[in-house]
């Protein structure tokens, strides 16, 4: 089978359907980013209640920060385009659910690979065009916009350094490497098979690195407590966060791009550790591996947006009872969660499901008891676990 466009019509992209080759092929079109209205910024994007008023106050100020940075970006009034910069922060704004933000900051970064010649810069675009496809699922900008800068930046790509472990020096990690596995579900999600195996190949030569592998990177925002998160250190992890809450206050001279930094300080510890999200919107999947902290018998999290899906997650702790709500409030198909919570128990004695009894495997992480479960969200979901 054909394709009309060369750049698709070669065996590395597998056996597309014609409709598929001409979705993947049209580019969208593309308008400018204009700054989010305030009351947006807030009904719109990911929203946090807790008993602390300021990681409350931390992701609206994340958000605020992040949008005036993509929008002094795109309109050229920042001082400084880093390239390693505008990938964590635009990491960051999909973790908000800010789509367009990552979407603007994505494209700046593909214009500027041409002349990059930073290994790490590089590496960190393809981090986040890889994460850009799994919280969006928006296949036809990878294909059509980005595909060839993808390939291009890839094969040019030399080894990445091996690391000392933050935890264990005399442990060697390679982040760098394992983070090709998530370019690898990338390419064979646009149909690149040739670069789908070769990311995999790859990153099967390295040692497995814990966690969310981004966390390790030296660079890393919040690098401290999201680390902690991704060792199965939720306390250690949970207090290194708070420092990080504490220093958000908003000074008007601060640069846009060092405010929109800690920002991402701030929220990628959140999403990606605490929450321990990790996206697949192609496959409408979504893992939460929620590690809460042990003062907060409440919590609220609104809009974690996958694709068109919008999740809402609430946690209650009475006695020994661990309530868990989850709820699709959008989205054209339902979302299926693998969902394991870590409660600080010795045991989990009864576990209930929509009302209804059920028997979970149970295994030890830290020193806490983790509960998987896999529930899609046809319907309002409601877990209790009951420990001791």
């Amino acid at each position: 089978m054909s394709c009309s466009d060369p750049a698709l019509d070669t065996p590395r992209h597998g056996p597309y359907l014609p409709a598929r080759q001409r979705f993947l092929q049209t580019t969208a079109p593309v308008t400018p980013y204009r700054p989010t209205p305030p009351g947006r910024l807030r009904q719109a994007f990911l929203w946090l209640r807790t008993p602390d008023p300021r990681a409350d106050e931390s992701v609206e100020s994340a958000k605020r920060r992040i949008d005036g940075y993509v929008h002094a970006l795109v309109s050229g009034q920042t001082r400084t385009s880093e390239p390693a910069k505008m990938a964590w922060i635009g990491l960051a704004a999909l973790a908000l659910g800010m789509h367009d933000a990552a979407r603007a900051v994505l494209d700046v970064l593909r214009d500027a690979m041409g002349a990059e010649r930073s290994p790490g810069a590089q590496r960190l675009y393809l981090l986040l065009a890889s994460r850009y496809l799994a919280w969006t699922g928006d296949l036809r900008l990878i294909a059509a916009s980005h595909l060839p800068v993808i390939q291009s930046v890839y094969e040019r790509l030399p080894p990445a350094p091996v690391l000392s472990s933050r935890v264990a020096p005399e442990r060697t990690i390679a982040p760098w490497e394992s983070l090709l596995n998530e370019l690898g579900d990338m390419a064979e999600a646009v149909g690149d098979v040739e670069l789908a195996t070769s990311a995999r190949a790859r990153a099967s030569l390295q040692p497995h690195v814990p966690g969310d592998p981004a966390a390790s990177l030296p660079d890393a925002p919040g690098g401290a407590a999201w680390g902690a998160y991704s060792l199965d250190l939720p306390d250690i992890a949970f207090t290194r966060w708070l420092a990080k809450v504490g220093r958000t206050a908003e000074d008007e001279r601060e640069e846009v791009d060092d405010a929109a930094i800690r920002a991402a300080a701030v929220v990628l510890p959140f999403m990606h550790g605490m929450m321990g999200a990790e996206p697949d919107a192609v496959r409408h999947r979504l893992v939460l591996k929620p590690r809460l902290p042990v003062p907060w018998a409440r919590f609220q999290v609104d809009r974690i947006t996958l694709g068109d899906a919008s999740i809402a997650l609430e946690y209650q702790l009475d006695g020994d009872r661990h309530e868990f709500r989850l709820t699709q409030d959008t989205g054209a198909v339902p979302i299926r969660v693998i969902f394991e919570p870590a409660l600080p128990v010795g045991t989990l004695r009864r576990t209930f499901i929509d009302g209804h009894e059920a028997e979970l495997d149970t295994r030890r992480v830290g020193d806490r008891i983790a509960a998987p479960v896999q529930i899609v969200l046809d319907h309002d979901r409601h877990l209790q676990l009951h420990g001791q």
